[in-house]
């Protein structure tokens, strides 16, 4: 069968390229709740730290004495209202589920590192060339902005990009 137009002359689609899971479907906002959330959520931690100049350390001191406020008031007015004693769950994040992000970020990180080691050994010296010049422009750009900003400006580059890519597609499905 006929095949649709890949962006760049890929020779697989971007949703496997970007793993062909869940998070290939939120990134290419093929989950568009999930996709927004994350976002909006991106947004709002972008307006906070880059904005309203707010520190993570301070952000996360606040938020703490907040809960710690919230839980001291719900234990003690309990007692007065019979109403439950708050309960935290023993593990909110599962141990589990921990060590699958971190060695998901361990494979990646290594990744990265066996492929900059291959470029730099290997044979194709226009390759390594525009390895070194790629990462001396992010580096001078990274010096311009928050690395907060960079990877907000990213994401959402990325999103319409590949949003874009998908319109594009689907609509030269609809004029063959």
């Amino acid at each position: 069968g006929h095949r649709a137009p890949r962006l760049f002359g890929r020779e697989r689609p971007v949703h496997a390229a970007l793993g062909g899971r869940e998070a290939a479907d939120i990134i290419l906002w093929r989950r568009p709740k999930v996709s927004a959330s994350i976002l909006g959520a991106a947004t709002a931690a972008w307006a906070l730290f880059e904005v309203a100049e707010y520190h993570f350390l301070t952000l996360a001191c606040y938020a703490a004495m907040i809960a710690m406020l919230t839980f001291f008031i719900w234990t003690n007015a309990s007692a007065f209202m019979n109403l439950p004693v708050p309960r935290i769950p023993e593990t909110i994040l599962s141990e589990r589920t921990a060590k699958q992000v971190i060695l998901g970020l361990h494979r990646r990180l290594t990744w990265f590192v066996h492929r900059l080691y291959a470029i730099a050994c290997g044979e194709d010296i226009k390759k390594f060339i525009m390895t070194v010049v790629s990462l001396y422009i992010a580096s001078v750009v990274a010096t311009c902005f928050s690395s907060l900003t960079l990877l907000y400006l990213g994401q959402y580059s990325a999103t319409n990009i590949f949003s874009a890519s998908r319109d594009c597609r689907s609509l030269a499905q609809w004029t063959e």
